[in-house]
C-alpha cells in the first residue's frame, strides 16, 4: 500500500476504499472547495437474516 504521508495515523481512505471494494461496494467522494467534502457509500442489497 503506498501513502504520501512520512507517517500516517488511523484507518486510512486506502484501506477503507480497499474494504468496500472487497464488499462489492462503491465509494464516491465530491469536494467543493470552501464547503465541505461528501463520502456516498454504496453496497449491494442483501436478503436480511431470518
Amino acid at each position: 500500500m503506498e501513502t504520501t504521508k512520512e507517517c500516517g495515523h488511523g484507518i486510512g481512505m486506502q484501506q477503507i476504499t480497499g474494504t468496500i471494494k472487497e464488499m462489492n461496494g462503491r465509494v464516491k467522494i465530491e469536494s467543493k472547495e470552501n464547503v465541505g467534502t461528501e463520502f456516498i457509500l454504496t453496497f449491494a442489497k442483501t436478503q436480511s437474516p431470518k
